[in-house]
This record gives C-alpha cells, structure tokens and sequence, in this order.
C-alpha cells in the first residue's frame, strides 16, 4: 500500500519541476498532439526521465505523461462518482460506505483502464485503484 501511495504522488503531485513550453522537446509535444490535438497546455513538468502535461478538456483535468520519445506511458482525467462502472460503485459501496469519496479518475495504461479512487479519510486522504470489475488493485500494472 506505501508503495502505491508513493508512486501516485509523484505521478499526482507537483515537485516543482515546471518547464517552459520552449524547454520540452519538440518529439514529446508531436507525441501529445498525435493523440490530443488542439489542447492548450496549462503546465509541462519533469519527472525523471518523463514529461508530465496537464491541461483541460470541456472543462475536464488531464494529466498524460510521456517518456523523452514522445510515447504516451499513461493519462488519466477526471470522471463524476456516477461514471464509474457499476461494480467499482458496488465494491465502494459494500467496503467503503463510511468513507466519503473526494475524486474519482480513470487512468489508461497499455489499453487498459484503471479507476482511481481517492477517499476523504479522517486523518488522511487516500487513493485505491480498482479494476472495471470492481476488484481493488494493490500492483496494478502501471506501478510495476
């Protein structure tokens, strides 16, 4: 569970790492603007060796992340608590009743989705990742 926690907060936070539109790489913009054309960037970061853009659509966050070749790693964006499939709802439901949810996204990673999940707990805040089947994901394939 740290290990998830960790690697969504550097993948979610940022570190202070903004970059000028001038100072990202001409090969990572075109690999952005092949799949998510007319967007304007609000901000670039860097993440080790990874390129992180956010920016809107319909008035929608995105987050897409992108290695130093231009390959889209990862994206995520926000969805309402009604968009998640019916049996994430069901599990939320059933095993996370007392815990009110602050957001909720969908991460895409190789042709998969992931719901991410994030819980407004009384100390804390905390994220859970689960399948289209409702089954939570401690590793999901993007971590490892």
């Amino acid at each position: 569970m740290n290990k998830l926690l960790l690697i969504l907060t550097l993948f979610l936070i940022s570190c202070d790492n903004e970059l000028a539109s001038e100072n990202v790489p001409e090969v990572v913009k075109k690999g952005l603007a092949d799949q998510f054309p007319d967007v304007r960037i609000l901000e670039w970061e860097a993440v080790d060796q990874f390129y992180i853009a956010e920016f809107n659509i319909n008035n929608i966050p995105y987050e897409v992340k992108l290695n130093r070749d231009g390959k889209i790693m990862m994206y995520k964006y926000d969805i309402m608590e009604s968009e998640l499939p019916q049996a994430v709802r069901a599990t939320i439901s059933k095993e996370y009743s007392e815990v009110p949810i602050a957001n909720t996204e969908i991460l895409h990673h190789k042709g998969n989705k992931y719901y991410q999940v994030a819980f407004d707990g009384e100390s804390r805040d905390y994220w859970l990742v689960f399948s289209k089947d409702g089954q939570r994901l401690d590793q999901p394939e993007y971590m490892k």
